[in-house]
Order: C-alpha cells, then sequence, then structure tokens
C-alpha cells in the first residue's frame, strides 16, 4: 500500500478532503520556515527558499523539539 500522506502545511486537497476542511480543522500548531532571503547568502539555494518545513512539539514555553 502507498503511503499517500501529506504535511498539513503542503496538502494539496488530493485524498479527497478540501483545503479549506484541513485548515479549518486540522490546523498546524507551530511552524518552522526557511529563511526567505537565501538567494542572497548563497549561489545555489535551492527550492525550499520561504517554505514552510519541519514539524515538532512544544515542549515548554521556550523549547520547541524537532524531529
Amino acid at each position: 500500500m502507498a503511503d499517500d500522506s501529506q504535511p498539513v502545511e503542503q496538502y494539496n486537497g488530493a485524498l479527497g478532503v478540501s483545503r479549506a476542511f484541513v485548515a479549518a480543522h486540522q490546523a498546524k500548531t507551530s511552524i518552522i520556515r526557511w529563511n526567505d532571503d537565501l538567494a542572497s547568502r548563497y549561489t545555489d539555494p535551492g527550492t525550499v527558499n520561504g517554505a514552510e518545513w519541519c514539524t515538532g512539539v512544544l515542549m515548554s514555553e521556550n523549547l520547541f523539539l524537532t524531529a
């Protein structure tokens, strides 16, 4: 069986549930975003400039744990 799961922040609606429904009922709790100025820092910044990335859990008021 193929893994067709998608991150909440990148869900495209292909799994039958609308993007609006997912946004309203399964909101992300936190987000880590790549800097949006990578092109000014690197000659080859890749394709993640400004992209929302990664998940984690808030362990305390100032501690966010990621994989």
